[in-house]
């Protein structure tokens, strides 16, 4: 992987976590040190290492972990590339109001990725991610909207 798309990731990874960490009171601190643990293997390139870290996390809800599993499986870092693990994760996250992970889900119904093509419920999830303050998502709903049944959207919307 390109030095670039790497930073990119870290960085999108380290990001989640100061936020959630800001945001949630229930991230104690034994959390806090087995996240960390696993972004210092991540950035060293221990994608097993990272993986060791955070399942336990995001089994245990944790979303900046069950948001850095998609993301390893997704890309394939360090592991066998796996579709179906990283939409289990991106949903997992998703159905804690995550929206990037929402975004990340809708994307992937919209483009067949790990699961089928469905636009209707691509539009779902970025109608969730919009609700969720997130302006790109409301953008992404507004441009799917106009290819979903009107049917289908009166029941999303």
């Amino acid at each position: 992987m390109g030095q670039l798309k790497h930073s990119l990731l870290l960085c999108t990874v380290v990001i989640l976590f100061c936020n959630i960490c800001l945001a949630s009171a229930e991230a104690d601190e034994d959390h806090r040190q087995s996240f960390a643990a696993g972004l210092a293997a991540f950035d060293g390139g221990d994608y097993r290492q990272s993986i060791a870290h955070w399942r336990p996390l995001a089994e245990a809800g944790v979303v900046p972990a069950q948001l850095g599993l998609a993301l390893i499986y997704e890309q394939g870092l360090g592991i066998k590339q796996d579709a179906f693990k990283a939409v289990f994760w991106y949903r997992q996250a998703a159905a804690e109001d995550d929206p990037i992970a929402q975004i990340a889900l809708a994307e992937k119904y919209e483009n067949g990725q790990g699961l089928s093509r469905d636009n209707a419920l691509a539009l779902a999830w970025y109608a969730r991610a919009a609700a969720n303050g997130n302006l790109y998502a409301a953008k992404e709903r507004d441009r799917l909207m106009p290819l979903v049944p009107i049917s289908t959207r009166r029941a999303i919307q």
